[in-house]
């Protein structure tokens, strides 16, 4: 743009060279006309330059108004991921709590089934002593039939030990279950 200037100007002072030997006052008129025409072309340069710092200035702001919202999308990302991570592990939390919930009451049942069990052979431990006491009394029984009573008693005995200590093995898991 400056060259384009400098080139119309020493054209025109060239061309002023020639016409000053026709005459100053079609000179004169010239310059005045040079010197306006320079004086438009570095109004027009400065306008354009100007445009151009605004034009830098906007693509500026504007890329600064990208950046920052894609900074604000990015977090608002995050904190939505976040949110759903922590919804997740409460989720997970709340499926552990149910599930040793479910298993303290399935140990519980456990527990009262193996209770009922005891208190059933204990039960019929008792009854079947005190038939064997009842014979024995009236002396019905014959040595070796008395021998096969004790004998299934000894049984039942052991059979509610067994018991008694499956019962101490299904309350211990379940008050392990309950800490």
């Amino acid at each position: 743009m400056k060259r384009k200037m400098l080139i119309s100007a020493f054209l025109l002072t060239f061309a002023l060279g020639a016409q000053a030997q026709e005459g100053t006052t079609h000179v004169a008129t010239e310059v005045h006309n040079l010197t306006n025409t320079t004086n438009t072309l570095e109004q027009q340069q400065k306008a354009l330059e100007q445009q151009q710092k605004l034009e830098k200035l906007k693509a500026k702001n504007e890329k600064d108004a990208a950046r920052k919202l894609e900074k604000q999308q990015k977090a608002a990302e995050k904190a939505q991921k976040d949110a759903a991570k922590k919804q997740k592990q409460l989720e997970k939390k709340q499926k552990a709590e149910l599930k040793r919930q479910n298993n303290i009451v399935k140990a519980q049942k456990k527990v009262d089934r193996q209770n009922q069990k005891v208190l059933k052979a204990q039960q019929q431990y008792t009854k079947d002593e005190a038939k064997l006491a009842n014979k024995i009394a009236k002396g019905k029984l014959t040595p070796m039939d008395e021998l096969k009573a004790k004998a299934k008693l000894v049984k039942q005995q052991t059979a509610i030990s067994k018991l008694e200590l499956d019962l101490k093995k299904y309350e211990m898991s379940l008050q392990g279950l309950k800490k």
